[in-house]
Order: structure tokens, then sequence, then C-alpha cells
């Protein structure tokens, strides 16, 4: 299987090499293909970052990213299941999308020749996780719906 995708980015710096800025957009076709189920999402994954360097022994950096995965999140079903009064499938579970936002950022300062480093840094992270499509069936009643259920997540740590 063969999906395209295009990463163009950049990076400049400048003159005393103290400051760099790096950008970029991947830009890529997700998708999940099992059986007879095609599902193809086009994406935009941006990511930036920037370092600066105070003096010899001081740095701050700074980054930042969005992420997209697309696949099957868990079976669902394991056995066949009628769907309508003449035919029975079997179900490759639950398809789902997630997306995720992390930033980061370090201040370091250093004294190399006496063995001391202080660093601090955080970071925070959130996510989004949708289930693509449901089915429900009770009793003899089928119904499928595209109502997105989501799921979302935020963490913040600072190491």
């Amino acid at each position: 299987m063969t999906r395209p995708c295009f990463n163009p980015g950049f990076e400049i710096h400048s003159k005393n090499r103290r400051f760099y800025l790096s950008a970029g957009i991947g830009a890529a076709l997700k998708g999940l293909y099992f059986n007879k189920l095609n599902y193809t999402k086009p994406v935009l994954n941006p990511s930036m970052g920037i370092d600066y360097t105070f003096s010899a022994n001081s740095k701050l950096s700074f980054s930042t990213g969005y992420t997209t995965s697309i696949g099957d999140m868990m079976t669902l079903l394991t056995e066949p299941m009628q769907v309508d009064y003449r035919s029975v499938r079997t179900s490759s579970g639950i398809i789902g999308k997630i997306n995720t936002w992390r930033t980061s950022g370090e201040w370091k300062w250093q004294l190399p020749m006496q063995y001391f480093t202080l660093s601090l840094a955080a970071s925070h992270s959130e996510g989004k996780q949708n289930t693509l499509t449901s089915q429900s069936v009770s009793g003899i009643d089928v119904s499928s719906t595209a109502l997105l259920r989501d799921s979302r997540s935020r963490s913040t740590s600072s190491p």
C-alpha cells in the first residue's frame, strides 16, 4: 500500500547562530484499508521549534506540533453478527481517529567546569479521540450512526 505524503519545512538562524527557528507542515493521505472498508482522509500536521542561546551557559528551547492518526482502535465483535434477515457478517472493530497537540519548553543553565546544571522544563499535551461510526443492535433492529463520540485528554508535566 502506497500513501502519499509531503513534508515541506524550513529552518532559519541568526548570523551569530544564537537564534534558531524551524517550522514545517506535513501533508499526508491517511487511511485504513481492511476487507471492504476504505476510509481515507487528507491531514495536515504543522510543527514549529525555537531555540535561543543567551550565553555559553544558558539556552531556551520551545517546540510545538500537531499529529493525526487513523486506525482500528480495538476489536469490538468476535462473532458474526446478523445485520438483516438474509445476511450475516463479521465486524473488524471500531475505527478511530486521534488528534494530538503537544507543546514543550525548556530553559537550561549550566556551569560545565563545576558540574552544575539547572534545567526547568514543562510540557502540555491535548488529545481528542473519535469513534468514526457506531452500530447498535437491539433484537432484530440494527441501526448505524455517523455521530462521533468524543473522548478528550489533557496532561501537563514538569519533569
